[in-house]
């Protein structure tokens, strides 16, 4: 099982260049960066992320840590990272491709890949949970599953055809040609946020694997885990293609970890908030010794 880091990127914490150099050089192999794109000043959705601990001390409901509104593009921040560090794999953790068009979001990933190379980027895509942020790009909530999945399979249309057309309930545009193509071929490898039956039935559908989040909330449980990535090895020779699984938990438990590795999941990425220099180093030593430990 290999290991990395997710992190948000901002103007005001480590750099992802030097971010990049500090995993490399502790055996962490990649780095993957979440999107929000802007934060609505009137919101209703509360943060997923908000954990107990988080609502006992804090009396506001809608709290919401302030590295979300300072958040760098994900396709910068890992190419300014992958360019300054050589075998460093990159993704992201994940992006919000259902509040991008199908065609820009096609040319970001392969203007990613034409600079920093094949293979070294992993595109992982969820729908997103500030509902008031869907709606300011044109996406209802009732519909952001689908635009996800339709952006989705326009976009690896668009990298794997000379001339791509698509029409879709969401996505819908006519004959296209755009280039270049990824450089990792046919696509970089599409890994879906999510826990649902559902999520797992798209993966089947056009993904290439799952990106499930675990510790945040009650679901999806490690249990859920083990079961999902049995249903996607059961369907893996139908579809044609291995499902790979790369879990983010914020918890840095061995126990949990080497059941992770048992299970056969291919990534476990740690996880925390952004923080400056010195501190996010710090957060670093504690990962690597951990991932040391467990053989990476």
């Amino acid at each position: 099982m290999k290991f990395g880091v997710v992190s948000h990127t901002t103007d005001y914490t480590i750099n992802p260049v030097e971010l990049g150099k500090e995993l490399m050089c502790r055996g962490l192999q990649a780095l993957f960066v979440p999107e929000h794109s802007h934060i609505p000043v009137k919101r209703e959705t509360p943060w997923t992320g908000l954990s107990h601990a988080d609502q006992a001390a804090t009396d506001d409901p809608m709290f919401l840590p302030d590295w979300y509104e300072n958040a760098l593009d994900p396709f910068i921040s890992l190419a300014a990272a992958a360019t300054a560090s050589p075998g460093l794999v990159v993704g992201t953790g994940v992006a919000l491709a259902a509040q991008r068009h199908a065609i820009s979001f096609a040319k970001a990933v392969s203007s990613l890949e034409a600079v920093i190379g094949p293979d070294r980027f992993i595109c992982g895509v969820a729908a997103g949970w500030n509902v008031e942020e869907m709606r300011h790009h044109g996406v209802a909530e009732k519909q952001r599953w689908r635009a996800l999945y339709e952006t989705v399979e326009a976009a690896i249309r668009i990298w794997t055809s000379e001339e791509a057309e698509y029409h879709g309930t969401v996505v819908d545009f006519d004959p296209i040609r755009s280039f270049p193509k990824p450089a990792t071929r046919p696509h970089p490898p599409v890994l879906f946020g999510g826990h649902s039956r559902a999520t797992l039935d798209r993966i089947v559908a056009v993904g290439d694997g799952w990106m499930p989040v675990v510790g945040r909330g009650a679901r999806p449980t490690i249990d859920d885990v083990e079961a999902g990535i049995a249903f996607l090895a059961s369907r893996s020779e139908s579809a044609g293609r291995t499902f790979i699984t790369t879990v983010l938990d914020v918890r840095v438990d061995p126990a949990t970890i080497e059941r992770y590795r048992d299970m056969g999941v291919d990534r476990f990425l740690f996880g925390g908030p952004p923080l400056p220099r010195d501190e996010m180093l710090r957060n670093l030593d504690t990962w690597a010794d951990a991932a040391a430990r467990l053989g990476a």
